[in-house]
């Protein structure tokens, strides 16, 4: 059996910090970096794609809620 990657969702914190790092345009690698350091105890969690994933959801979300 192949082993898959072990996904960790976003906890309410980290999308917090995904937001308030985005609005101040901070690069989503170095977001990335301080939500492992914050919240992983410096374990690569994160990745600069996932905080890509993660923006996207919340703006999909954001827009849906508008309709």
């Amino acid at each position: 059996m192949a082993k898959g990657k072990m996904q960790v969702r976003f906890t309410a914190e980290e999308k917090q910090m995904v937001e308030k790092l985005n609005e101040e345009m901070v690069p989503a690698a170095k977001i990335a970096e301080q939500l492992n350091e914050k919240f992983h105890n410096n374990t690569s969690i994160r990745k600069a794609q996932s905080v890509y994933y993660m923006l996207k959801a919340m703006k999909k979300s954001t827009e849906t809620s508008a309709n």
